[in-house]
């Protein structure tokens, strides 16, 4: 009896589960479900549960031999022990270096929500799976999660969908409440879409579309099904605090969409099903965003895209799956990110890549098995990137034409490092106010080579007759000026 102390005890009723609670000695709280199955929830993650919170003040009212009867109608020992693991995570979070107390909540709540979009998208928004949840955190009296499950719902299914489950009724009486506020306050967003497609008819034909002054992609079903460009630039559209769009799937229905623009608004991470039915777009422009991770396979959906323009995000570090399923991509560009590190393989399942842009990254090193298996590619920007590149780093780049080092911290260039670049025709190392050197041997790495270009370099005048003699005994044009 010292080991537990029970607070209630079960009696079985039909069609309904019961729930005991008991206080062991290691101040863990034991949950005895159905079939006396027994699930474990920390003190500290009980804080969090309103219900258990109100049987332990009980418990100090009655003595520890009261009892009282507790019935759940509904409710799987599954679903409980998953809500009793997202708040044993909630626990786990370290906010310590954050003092004030509001702060530290959100930033609790923050993770929280990411946990549990994770937890639903890893099962593809099962609708049944969701509804347990609900039932689930409404018994445990967890409104934030309530809240939390209560958005991703309205936000995972369509308007319909949302509209049957309401009508059935067959959710606890809070929830359907909460489901139907959530549902009217996003429903109004659709307003934007549909007052600009009403205003503007005649600027939407041959299945163009250019929407401007929208905060958001409620309402962006409105939109015709066979829209083959669709422009949404410039605009408002930003996710919420736990980095999801508002639908979680907007683009689902347009599957004969070849051209999506998104750049110049305040996307901050790609997700996987954020670009959910696209199986035919062949461009995507996400340039002047706020990204900072890309989950791996996010853009698994998209075989046919031919273009990818990330261009000044905030970056990191890029993952050998960053970039998966990208069978037919062909130019990828990386350029003015914080990307400090890329795993090696990263660009190794982008077989037809032809053109990469690296430009201005803060890498710390280049080395050539970042670029294994990209045997196709032929033009490589790296202007302005501050890195210390390795000997031997095009070897695995036999069909390189074009290659930008302008404005980096080359101070020589040797056989080992150019070696390998056959075909090379343009070597750009203008600006490059380090450089001193180059071998005469370098020089004959590249017999196919065209243009040298030299612009804006601090090379003495004996380093310059020398290169220019070669160059011209290979019949390379030089640029000085």
């Amino acid at each position: 009896m010292k080991c537990l102390i029970l607070l209630l005890i079960a009696l079985v009723t039909i069609n309904s589960n019961v729930i005991v609670f008991g206080m062991e000695k290691d101040n863990n709280i034991t949950l005895i479900c159905n079939n006396d199955e027994k699930i474990v929830i920390s003190q500290k993650a009980a804080q969090y549960s309103n219900y258990i919170k109100d049987l332990l003040k009980l418990q100090k009212q009655w003595g520890n031999n009261d009892e009282q009867e507790v019935s759940c109608p509904g409710i799987d020992n599954e679903m409980l022990k998953n809500v009793v693991q997202l708040l044993e995570k909630r626990t786990s979070i370290d906010v310590s270096h954050i003092t004030d107390e509001k702060e530290r909540k959100k930033e609790e709540q923050t993770i929280l929500h990411h946990l549990v979009d994770r937890v639903l998208r890893n099962k593809n928004y099962d609708l049944d799976l969701v509804k347990k949840y609900l039932v689930a955190a409404d018994y445990l009296g967890v409104p934030f999660l309530n809240n939390v499950l209560t958005k991703l719902f309205v936000c995972a299914y369509d308007k319909n969908t949302v509209q049957k489950v309401i009508q059935e009724k067959k959710l606890p009486k809070y929830v359907l409440k909460n489901l139907m506020c959530t549902f009217k306050k996003h429903s109004e967003n659709n307003k934007s879409i549909a007052y600009y497609l009403k205003k503007d008819p005649e600027k939407h034909s041959k299945g163009f579309f250019y929407l401007k002054s929208i905060k958001s992609l409620q309402g962006i079903e409105l939109l015709p099904k066979d829209t083959e460009d669709l422009e949404l630039g410039g605009n408002y559209i930003t996710q919420n605090s736990y980095g999801l769009l508002f639908p979680l799937q907007p683009f689902k229905r347009f599957s004969l969409l070849k051209k999506l623009g998104l750049k110049l608004n305040s996307l901050r991470i790609l997700y996987v099903g954020m670009f959910q039915g696209l199986d035919n777009l062949q461009e995507l422009n996400l340039n002047f965003n706020k990204i900072k991770s890309i989950e791996n396979a996010t853009f698994s959906c998209m075989s046919k895209l031919e273009t990818l323009n990330l261009n000044s995000n905030e970056l990191q570090i890029l993952y050998a799956g960053t970039f998966q399923g990208l069978d037919n991509l062909q130019k990828l560009n990386l350029g003015r990110n914080d990307i400090k590190s890329i795993e090696n393989g990263t660009f190794s399942c982008l077989k037809r890549l032809k053109k990469l842009n690296l430009e201005m990254l803060e890498l710390l090193e280049l080395n050539a098995e970042m670029f294994n298996g990209s045997d196709n590619l032929q033009e490589l920007n790296l202007w302005g990137c501050e890195v210390k590149i390795s000997n031997n780093v095009f070897k695995y780049l036999k069909n390189l034409t074009t290659v930008n080092l302008g404005y980096t911290n080359l101070k020589e260039i040797t056989t080992d490092l150019v070696g390998g670049l056959s075909n090379l025709e343009n070597l750009n190392l203008a600006s490059s106010y380090n450089l001193k050197s180059i071998d005469k041997g370098a020089l004959s790495c590249m017999p196919k080579l065209k243009e040298l270009d030299l612009k804006s370099n601090k090379l003495d005048e004996q380093s310059k007759k020398e290169i220019c003699d070669c160059c011209k005994k290979n019949n390379i044009m030089v640029k000085w000026e």
